[in-house]
């Protein structure tokens, strides 16, 4: 597990700003916590959470209804 120690190697790890990464963790639950002070996460763990987040978007696109491209598909009659 390739450790992540603060908060610019998580940022730059998922190409991301601070305040998007400090959202993340806070509503999407990205998987980094604040150990004496210093940010902390793994790589492992935050690509199996990228999958996850992925996977869990495209079964709620497929519940309703929407493409790839954001468009609701017209139900069958």
């Amino acid at each position: 597990m390739p450790a992540l120690s603060g908060m610019k190697d998580i940022c730059d790890y998922i190409h991301r700003s601070e305040a998007t990464v400090l959202e993340w963790i806070r509503v999407r639950g990205l998987p980094a916590t604040k150990l004496g002070g210093i940010w902390e996460s793994d790589s492992d763990l935050i690509d199996q959470w990228k999958k996850e987040m992925i996977l869990n978007d495209s079964d709620r696109k497929k519940r309703l209804g929407i493409n790839d491209f954001g468009i609701v598909k017209p139900k069958k009659q």
